[in-house]
């Protein structure tokens, strides 16, 4: 169950060069289904191996904010920029769920997976204007995320460490702007990550990862009716 409280507001300002829309939210979640790591009820005497089983095991609360812009500077030059923070505190966690509890039942060791503090992004482009050969607009982008974790029992095996991704692309349009043609490349600097992490064996320390995509290139046509 998770109850939201949000304010925000959207706006385009002078004359519609500049648009910016902000939003601040919190939470209350309860009954928080996690995977647990501990089923000593269902496991022969002795034997401690995660038992891979949903429950409802803790409460939490989370913060947060987003924020997004663009800007059209002058002529065809373009700057957009999004950002969000994401605060997610446990506030009760079962103990059967993993982790070591504090005096308030909170436990240690429990960040919850895939959930980034930050995401931010920002991207510039400027379309230039051909004559009858039409336009060409030139981008560049950058996208950045923090660390998260594989599982809901934080470990070193699946931390997923921070990385920061970049993408070039250069379009030309048609002077009646119907068609258009792109050439991409995405993962210019041909950064390594992972996607996702989790633990094959907990007694063995084998976990598994897949990695994020290389640097790719791609060609795109577009005709518009």
């Amino acid at each position: 169950k998770l109850s939201t409280w949000e304010v925000g507001v959207k706006s385009d300002l002078f004359d519609r060069r500049v648009r910016l829309n902000l939003a601040a939210y919190t939470s209350e979640y309860k009954d928080i289904q996690l995977t647990l790591n501990s089923c000593p009820q269902y496991n022969p005497p002795g034997v401690t191996v995660p038992c891979a089983m949903p429950a409802n095991v803790g409460s939490a609360r989370i913060k947060g904010f987003e924020a997004e812009s663009s800007v059209r500077l002058f002529g065809g030059l373009m700057y957009d920029a999004s950002i969000s923070y994401t605060d997610f505190t446990y506030k009760s966690i079962a103990a059967q769920a993993g982790g070591t509890a504090n005096p308030n039942g909170v436990q240690y060791g429990m960040v919850p997976p895939y959930t980034p503090k930050w995401k931010w992004s920002t991207g510039l482009q400027y379309e230039i204007d051909a004559g009858d050969v039409g336009s060409f607009t030139p981008r560049f982008d950058i996208s950045h995320q923090s660390k998260i974790w594989g599982v809901a029992v934080n470990s070193l095996r699946t931390q997923i460490n921070a990385y920061t991704l970049s993408n070039a692309r250069l379009t030309w349009r048609s002077p009646q702007r119907d068609i258009e043609a792109s050439l991409e490349v995405t993962n210019l600097f041909k950064k390594y990550y992972y996607l996702t992490a989790s633990e094959v064996s907990v007694t063995t320390g084998v976990a598994n990862a897949q990695p994020g995509r290389p640097r790719e290139w791609a060609i795109t046509l577009k005709k518009h009716f």
